[in-house]
């Protein structure tokens, strides 16, 4: 951890100080070590993430970043494009609406839209939640193969958040292979207690999943029987999102074409 944080404290010069800087330069602000400043330098620059204009020149960004700005770029067209139909979805049933997105073994809501209920669900857009313990989540591992899935369990601590959290690796895989014969997945209390959520996955032209979009609220108003009720409504809409980017099409959809736009100007 403590080289992670070095590592950082040198990028941190080029953000927010210098476009580029010398060894001596970085070792002045940082007050690190030379050598450790070398060490570091030296990895980042192997890695893209740092380039030197030439043998004994001063250090500037490497291109290596502009994969992160594309990312971030891409996530921010995937919400505004479905931002919509969260609205849409939301004014229907009256609950919170979240477009979900994987990142490692987290989920992460990218976008939220809340409904005029007074006792609503709080998201932290920050916070990422383990998958096996939501519906978004759960959906994604029914998109693992078996090695997939055992390694995953193998590295992910199933740590019971609620008594309704699974945790048995066994029991997960068989109603994560329920859920994805009915393309539908849910969340009955297992992050937290008095919060339930049925997640639809929305699907690229390839078929290729690309986010899952969750109808939330408190388990008082979200029993059995209306989850019954939403199921048809979310996977409706899932598909409708689906439809819109390409799916079923076997062409390019909306966002992929306006990416390629995009590329061209």
């Amino acid at each position: 951890m403590k080289t992670i944080k070095k590592a950082l404290d040198i990028l941190e010069v080029f953000l927010n100080l210098k476009n580029e800087a010398s060894i001596s330069e970085l070792v002045e602000i940082t007050g690190l070590h030379p050598a450790t400043v070398h060490g570091i330098l030296k990895e980042l620059a192997e890695r893209g993430y740092i380039h030197q204009r030439n043998r004994r020149g001063k250090y500037t960004l490497g291109l290596s970043f502009l994969s992160f700005s594309t990312a971030i770029n891409k996530i921010t067209a995937i919400e505004d494009f479905f931002h919509p139909y969260l609205v849409k979805l939301s004014e229907e049933v009256n609950e919170t609406i979240n477009l979900s997105i994987r990142n490692g073994n987290n989920v992460f809501s990218v976008s939220i839209v809340q409904p005029t209920q007074k006792i609503r669900v709080v998201i932290d857009e920050k916070a990422g939640i383990p998958m096996y313990c939501t519906g978004g989540g759960k959906i994604y591992l029914g998109e693992m193969n078996d090695e997939e899935f055992n390694n995953y369990c193998k590295n992910e601590k199933l740590v019971p958040y609620t008594p309704n959290t699974i945790t048995d690796p066994i029991k997960l895989k068989k109603i994560v292979l329920k859920y994805k014969h009915e393309g539908i997945a849910f969340d009955m209390g297992e992050y937290a207690l008095d919060v339930r959520n049925v997640s639809a996955p929305v699907r690229d032209y390839n078929g290729k999943l690309v986010a899952t979009i969750g109808i939330l609220g408190p388990s008082m108003r979200l029993t059995r029987g209306r989850l019954k009720e939403l199921t048809p409504i979310i996977k409706s809409y899932a598909m409708e999102i689906s439809q819109a980017i390409g799916y079923g099409k076997g062409k390019i959809g909306v966002i992929q074409a306006r990416s390629l736009k995009s590329d061209e100007k």
